[in-house]
């Protein structure tokens, strides 16, 4: 039995197909999304949804009969505002594609048959948590971050909603009571106060804490007690708490009488002293990485925390009236007034000067912020955009297009997208990335054609097409006097970052990082760092280099230095506690920029550097081999040196005439070093190298007879290049300890009769002048061990 069915849209587009009794209404579904471009659940004339497994006979549908194909609305999301480089999408139908970085939740095929009727979407660092229709969850992505949540699933029920920190997930379930999971460090266990989360209402997340609000208005919080995960101090004020905000490592509670209370970091605005008198009827807070921002009831604002980060608004504040609403990016806000104005505030790099669009920026009726910019959507629906044009800032390549814009949704680094018409591009629907470009973009919704457009910086795994890197526009150029090829490629960038960032916190063990990047350049690894070890800091010898990380990334402390000038032992007493260093070494210095590292033994902990592969294989080099050298030899008696990866020229900017590698390097503690002197061991594995095919003895002779030495014999006929590390340490050991040392004059008397006796000998016997020669030569020497 055949007849016809008519499918149509909310809009009104419809199309006419032939269908079977028989055929199944999910084949019939999946032929209608494909006629009509989209996808959807299928509703019968009467508002009720088709069972999909059950044949179209069954449900009795009449010929010519109206259908409806319900589309829901595509949410595209990603995770943690300052390293996520994944996205997943839920479609029309439910059911979620996953694509980017595998490692952080851009692979879901593991899972794939679990995602359908998905709900909400939530992403941490690594992972992906999904809300089904029934209410249990599914997980994906990084173990320890959250992707296995094995241990909680029989908990995890009539889930209402997830909130996530970077490394961890907390779900409230329909009864209050909250279910965590991932790394317990960040929030993924809550042993300590799981009596007392009952009734949860909301739940709000730092970087590395929660804040859950209770029915009576009480507040748990757990977690890290540096990002706010501990409240003994203000738990007393925190009642009949209405709503909270959270900046990178603290938080602010607005209660019931319009107070605010912070606690947290002082770095993140976690204190408020300084404005608890002004933030009186507060009805809105929003945060910046390292700072907070209240709408007053009068429509005035209040600000505090890191200045640089938008914490410091007296510029502005006479312009801060009637403020309605009030978005923020990394490090900036923007305020949309009462009259459809803006006003911005904050890091210039995150769009906290708006001055080059004020005029454009008139009847403004919403605003969307990524990490460095800001897009604004007018009356008329076009679209004006300000700050970083890698971030979404410069939107001129599409502006003929952003014409009746709907909707921008731009949240974390990335970006959440929404469509809320009912026809979208089946390319995007399908899981295709065509559309989706960019590293740190805007999404940009066009009302009347459902269609997607993106402007930012097009480099990222998440992305199906791939730029070649260049110099950004407006960047100070690479000086060849220096040895700068400035790191282009956000992919490189990534990876080396992720590298790092695991290194450091495996081996800190449970310490806060205390971080130093060298030669930071045009901060293609910094952005990243900077997110997760806001305490860092930036050495540079380039003057425009400080002056561009000081102006795009206010938070950060940059140093101008030259790096082989830099007192590491000095900076590790500074910094409290030994050093993780990360930097890419200008190939110019690179020996002595690596022989500094290791000169002040027990100041570092561990360090990732970026340097020549020629450099790099002899760092790592084995003795024996041609690429042993003194540079191997001290590196691997003071650190731990291994080569994890090549990088091509390409990565860079210039691109190099040679390839790059990474090596990874565990300093031990100090305790753990040999006793030996570094500068008289330096001296030695120099000596002995500086002719590598001659034996100890030849290489060595001028070295022991000016200082009266000892070479022991065995060693006498070996070469440099045969001796390990540790040898070159018994050699340079002190007398006491050691094999070379001072003779004494009662044992350089002893070699001279010895040896003269024996050559004086030798000589008689043989009526040979040589053997006399020998006597006058060998008598000088005291070259004999004790």
């Amino acid at each position: 039995m055949s007849f016809t069915l008519d499918v149509c849209l909310i809009s009104g587009k419809t199309v006419s197909l032939e269908a079977h009794g028989d055929e199944s209404v999910e084949c019939f579904r999946v032929r209608a999304q494909k006629a009509l471009g989209a996808k959807g659940r299928l509703l019968s004339s009467t508002g009720s949804f088709l069972d999909g497994g059950a044949p179209l006979k069954k449900a009795r549908l009449q010929n010519r009969e109206p259908l409806t194909l319900q589309v829901r609305r595509v949410d595209i999301g990603s995770g943690d505002r300052t390293s996520a480089r994944a996205f997943v999408a839920i479609q029309g139908d439910g059911s979620v594609v996953a694509w980017g970085d595998a490692k952080r939740g851009g692979d879901s095929t593991g899972v794939h048959d679990l995602l359908k009727n998905v709900q909400q979407i939530q992403a941490s660092k690594r992972a992906v948590a999904a809300i089904l229709g029934d209410g249990s969850v599914v997980t994906w992505g990084r173990a320890r971050s959250g992707g296995d949540s094995s241990v909680v699933r029989d908990q995890l029920k009539n889930v209402r909603q997830i909130q996530k920190t970077l490394y961890a997930f907390a779900a409230i379930l329909g009864d209050g009571s909250v279910v965590n999971w991932g790394c317990a460090d960040c929030g993924g266990r809550s042993s300590g106060v799981r009596d007392k989360l009952q009734n949860v209402q909301q739940i709000q997340a730092s970087k590395r804490a929660f804040a859950a609000i209770l029915e009576d208005g009480s507040v748990v919080t757990w977690g890290s007690a540096r990002s706010g995960g501990a409240i003994w101090f203000v738990r007393d004020q925190l009642k009949n708490v209405q709503q909270i905000q959270a900046a990178n490592d603290a938080f602010a509670a607005i209660l019931r009488n319009g107070s605010v209370v912070t606690w947290g970091s002082a770095d993140s605005g976690g204190d408020s002293s300084a404005v608890r008198d002004q933030l009186k009827n507060v009805q809105q807070i929003q945060a910046t990485q390292f700072a907070f921002a209240a709408i007053l009831g009068d429509g005035s604002v209040v600000t505090w925390g890191n200045a640089r980060s938008g914490g410091d608004s007296s510029v502005v504040r006479d312009q801060l009236k009637n403020v309605q609403q009030i978005q923020a990016a990394n490090d900036a806000f923007a305020a949309i007034l009462g009259d459809g104005s803006v006003v911005t505030w904050g890091s210039a790099y995150s769009g906290g000067d708006s001055r080059c669009v004020r005029n454009q920026l008139k009847n403004v009726q919403q605003i969307q912020a990524t990490q460095f910019a800001f897009a604004a959507i007018l009356g008329d629906g076009s679209v004006v955009t300000w700050g970083n044009a890698r971030s979404g800032g410069d939107s001129s390549v599409v502006r003929d297009q952003l014409k009746t814009v709907q909707q921008i949704e731009a949240t974390e680094e990335k970006l959440l997208q929404s469509l809320a018409m009912d026809s979208v591009p089946m390319s995007l629907a399908m899981g295709s990335t065509a559309r989706v470009l960019s590293h740190r973009v805007m999404c940009l919704v066009l009302a009347t054609t459902a269609a997607v457009w993106t402007a930012g910086f097009p480099h990222n795994p998440a992305a199906a097409n791939t730029v070649a890197p260049k110099l950004p526009k407006g960047a100070h150029r690479p000086k060849q006097e220096l040895g700068q090829s400035y790191l282009s490629d956000p992919n490189t960038a990534a990876k080396i970052v992720s590298t790092f960032s695991e290194g450091a916190a495996a081996r800190c063990a449970g310490d806060y990082p205390r971080v130093v990047e060298l030669g930071p350049g045009l901060g293609a690894l910094t952005r990243s760092l900077v997110a997760q070890f806001p305490r860092m800091l930036a050495v540079d010898v380039d003057p425009r280099a400080v002056n561009a990380l000081r102006q795009d990334l206010p938070s950060l402390q940059v140093w101008q230095e030259d790096l082989l000038k830099l007192d590491h032992a000095d900076l590790a007493q500074k910094m409290g506690g030994r050093l993780s260093v990360i930097g890419n070494l200008p190939y110019s210095i690179t020996t002595d920029a690596l022989l500094s590292l290791v000169a002040s033994p027990g100041a570092l902990r561990y360090a990732v550097v970026m340097i020549q592969k020629e450099a790099a294989e002899r760092v790592v080099a084995s003795p024996g081999s041609k690429d042993y050298s003194p540079l191997s030899v001290m590196l691997q008696i003071y650190a731990r040196p291994r080569m994890r990866y090549s990088v091509p020229p390409t990565a860079f900017y210039p691109k190099p005439k040679v390839t790059s590698a990474i090596v990874e390097f565990d300093f031990p503690a100090l305790e753990e070093l040999p006793e030996v002197n570094a500068e008289s061991l330096l001296e030695i594995v120099k000596t002995s190298f500086c002719q590598r095919k001659k034996t100890l003895k030849q290489s060595l002779k001028s070295y022991v007879q000016e200082r009266r030495m000892a070479l022991p014999l065995q060693w006498s006929k070996l070469r440099a290049e045969q001796l390990s590390p540790e040898q070159f340490v018994a050699l340079a050991r002190p007398p006491a300890q050691g094999v070379i040392r001072d003779a004494t004059d009662d044992e350089i008397e002893a070699a001279v009769n010895v040896c003269g006796a024996f050559a004086l000998t030798w000589a008689m016997l043989s009526h040979h002048w040589m053997g006399l020669a020998g006597w006058l030569g060998w008598g000088g020497l005291g070259l004999i061990r004790k």
